[in-house]
């Protein structure tokens, strides 16, 4: 354990530092925000909306929605409280080495809750959109991997904190895709 803590900061450190400069320094707290995203989802609501029947378009919303909500309640309000690993930004062995460029939360770290919500999004999208099995389904998960990358860039979080949240957010949108039978109609579930 000792030396996957080690690289964990090691790359910690290389991301930080490494990959510093002006440009990221504007850009990451911009990805890594939830509110420069919203025209994204307002579109991705219209495109629903616009691509299929009302009936169908609930369920479809429903689905995003349940499973943003599973994947926030496991990684933020579940894991968070068990795990209790301080973020980079609050260890003072990390003082000279890490300047956050955001306000450093006091939550805990393990496991990174905007991984574990946007890669279970993204997950979820891909199905919702009918993009699966599509080169398409790459830009959501490449959106969810610029945001986990961008909260270890401001150094809120270690690489390991999203990259298990990342899985987390997979596995938990698969999983909710498996409960979805029980109550969404087979012929909504079947176009996903």
């Amino acid at each position: 354990m000792e030396l996957i803590i080690e690289w964990d900061v090691r790359i910690l450190y290389w991301i930080h530092q490494g990959w510093s400069s002006s440009v990221l320094d504007v850009m990451a707290p911009l990805i890594r925000n939830k509110f420069i995203w919203l025209p994204l989802y307002i579109s991705i609501v219209t495109y629903i909306l616009s691509r299929n029947s009302l009936y169908r378009s609930s369920y479809i919303l429903l689905l995003i929605i349940g499973s943003v909500i599973l994947t926030d309640m496991t990684s933020g309000q579940f894991l968070k409280k068990y795990v209790e690993r301080l973020r980079p930004c609050q260890e003072p062995i990390h003082t000279y080495h890490i300047q956050p460029k955001v306000r450093c939360s006091y939550s805990y770290s393990f496991p990174s809750a905007h991984a574990t919500n946007h890669f279970g999004l993204a997950t979820i999208l891909t199905f919702a959109l009918g993009w699966r099995g599509k080169q398409k389904r790459w830009l959501l998960f490449g959106w969810a991997l610029a945001i986990s990358v961008a909260q270890v860039y401001v150094g809120i979080h270690y690489p390991l904190d999203v990259l298990a949240g990342g899985l987390l957010g997979v596995v938990l949108a698969r999983f909710y895709l498996r409960l979805a039978r029980f109550w969404v109609p087979d012929s909504i579930l079947a176009s996903l």
